[in-house]
């Protein structure tokens, strides 16, 4: 498959595409609304955020950095997605604008923005994982 922007992609290509960028808004929905759990369901077991892999480290990270885990409320703003297949993978590229609010009334907000690559592939039960999620230029904090 075709990183071209010309290229015209199939019907099973487009679905995966598709796919991919349902899985990121819900990520992302997830980690809004404070369902860290949820959120991580859609990572596969191994997966790699950054420098730390597997679930249990991606958790302890959203724990130090994500305003999910210090338990502030959220926004993400994702668009300019571009996505392409690429040797069995789904790559989605985005760019998210991260809204915390960070206070009591009037309700200060902190904005982040971010560009943010995710890797996904089908799991062995059919569905699409997260298996790498990076932050090019930002630097998280490991805790």
């Amino acid at each position: 498959m075709s990183t071209h922007p010309g290229h015209v992609p199939d019907v099973a290509e487009l679905a995966l595409r598709s796919a991919a960028q349902f899985v990121v808004n819900e990520v992302n929905a997830r980690l809004d609304s404070g369902d860290l759990d949820g959120a991580l369901e859609l990572y596969a077991e191994d997966a790699v955020l950054e420098a730390v892999q597997g679930r249990e480290a991606i958790r302890q990270t959203i724990m130090h950095t994500a305003a999910a885990g210090l338990g502030r409320k959220a926004c993400h703003v994702i668009s300019n997605y571009r996505g392409f297949t690429e040797d069995g993978a789904v790559v989605v590229d985005t760019t998210q604008i991260a809204f915390v609010i960070d206070g009591p009334p009037p309700w200060p907000a902190s904005s982040v923005l971010l560009l943010v690559r995710y890797i996904l592939k089908p799991s062995s039960d059919g569905n699409l994982r997260i298996v790498e999620q990076r932050v090019p230029g930002y630097q998280l904090n490991y805790g």
